[in-house]
């Protein structure tokens, strides 16, 4: 059901339950598949929301929120599945900040990063994948719930 990508992001779709898609009444799958991203969302920003800094092989800390705000789950225009992602980092607040939103800061945390001063960023946890995975059961849960309540419609009809 969960699918890694080389990117920090995690795909739930409909591919791998062998269904057509004109089976499927979307009306009825959407308020699922908004559910499951609602929750994988608040799960991996759950675990983002240490205070304090984070040390290698840890969840990633608390610094000004912007890295917990931008965690995002996106739903297919398709209508069968959803992504959640690590989206950039929104813009500064303040005007005289520095533009060191336009890095993707994930990957730093993801890989890890050697600097020009000699400083070391040692890789963190992947808050996204195991969000992912820890939410697997769930997901395919709502998922079978939301196409039993689709199919029966269908049938109604």
């Amino acid at each position: 059901m969960a699918r890694k990508t080389g990117s920090i992001q995690v795909v739930f779709d409909m591919e791998e339950l062998n269904l057509r898609r004109t089976d499927i009444d979307v009306k009825a799958f959407r308020p699922k598949l908004q559910l499951i991203g609602k929750t994988l969302v608040k799960q991996a920003r759950n675990k983002v929301s240490k205070i304090g800094v984070s040390s290698p092989g840890q969840y990633p800390g608390l610094g000004d929120g912007r890295l917990r705000a931008a965690i995002k789950y996106k739903i297919f225009r398709s209508g069968y599945g959803l992504v959640l992602m690590q989206d950039r980092p929104s813009k500064p607040k303040k005007k005289g900040e520095p533009r060191e939103w336009l890095e993707y800061y994930p990957s730093f945390l993801r890989y890890g990063a050697s600097r020009k001063r000699g400083g070391l960023l040692r890789p963190r946890k992947n808050y996204i994948e195991d969000t992912g995975e820890a939410n697997r059961d769930f997901a395919f849960q709502a998922v079978s719930e939301a196409i039993d309540e689709s199919l029966k419609g269908i049938f109604e009809k």
